[in-house]
Formats: structure tokens, C-alpha cells, sequence
């Protein structure tokens, strides 16, 4: 060990004599690429999530216009008036019964699904 100044110089691992330089120096390199594949996949991966996170915001925005649309909810108030009128005026008759039919379908996941995809 030398001793320069106030501190020693450390002595170096490996000597540029020594036969396992070579591999000691392809594995720092193999270990750097390493590294940066790694790198580049969290990189990536962040990027990913930004664009997930992105869409689900997106998605929610959408969501909550469709269930605020003014055309829509009168639409689906009318329907249920429409049934509620007519059960309390008429008996279960067929037409009843076809307007409940329909007001279920209109408020169903279903048909909220296909709207979704408008």
C-alpha cells in the first residue's frame, strides 16, 4: 500500500497482470447492461401505467357525462313514469307489462353496456 499525502491509496482489486481481469471487466460490463435493460423496463412500465391510468380517468369522464345526459335521464324517467302510471292505472295487463319489460331491459347492465359503447 502507498501512502500519498494524509490517506493511503486503496490497492486495486485486480491487478492488469492477473488473468482474471479480463473476465472480471466482461462481467461489469454484463452486469451494466444489466442495469440498463432493467432500467428501460421500469421506464416502460411507468409509461404503462400512465396510459392505463390516463384511459380509466378518460373512461370515468365518459361515464359520468353519460349518466349526467340530460337526454338520457328524461328518457329513462319518462319510461319508469310511464310504468309506474301505467300499473296503478290498469291491472297487469299485457301492454303492463311490456312497458315494465322494456323500462328493465332500458336500465339493465346490458343495454348500459351497449350505450357505454356508443
Amino acid at each position: 500500500m502507498e501512502i500519498t499525502g494524509d490517506r493511503p491509496s486503496p490497492e486495486p482489486i485486480l491487478r492488469p497482470e492477473e488473468p482474471q481481469l479480463p473476465r472480471a471487466l466482461e462481467r461489469i460490463r454484463e452486469l451494466e447492461l444489466e442495469l440498463a435493460q432493467t432500467k428501460l423496463e421500469r421506464v416502460e412500465a411507468e409509461c404503462w401505467k400512465q396510459e392505463l391510468t390516463h384511459q380509466l380517468h378518460a373512461t370515468l369522464a365518459e361515464l359520468d357525462t353519460a349518466k349526467n345526459s340530460s337526454w338520457i335521464h328524461k328518457t329513462l324517467s319518462t319510461i319508469k313514469d310511464a310504468a309506474t302510471n301505467k300499473k296503478e292505472g290498469e291491472s297487469n295487463g299485457p301492454e303492463s307489462q311490456e312497458v315494465s319489460l322494456f323500462f328493465v331491459f332500458l336500465t339493465s347492465n346490458h343495454f348500459l353496456g351497449l350505450f357505454k359503447r356508443l
